[in-house]
């Protein structure tokens, strides 16, 4: 039985295929167990960027607060 559990997301458009942050990101061609994340590519995070519909969420501190709250209950 799990003791505990690793929660993480991101809100929409702050983490573009093509990043340079963290380990990379997951696509469908990189989404088996150990194989390699998308490689990093200012053009392809462009692209991503120039594709999407809205601008990025950004959470706010108190929006934050509110998503921990809500995890924890």
């Amino acid at each position: 039985m799990a003791q505990g559990y690793f929660i993480s997301f991101t809100t929409y458009g702050t983490w573009l295929h093509g990043t340079a942050k963290g380990k990379g990101t997951v696509d469908d061609d990189h989404n088996a167990l150990g194989t390699p994340f998308v490689d990093a590519s200012a053009e392809r995070e462009r692209q991503a960027r120039d594709v999407m519909a809205q601008p990025p969420d950004n959470m706010s501190a108190a929006e934050r607060a509110i998503v921990c709250k809500s995890i924890v209950e």
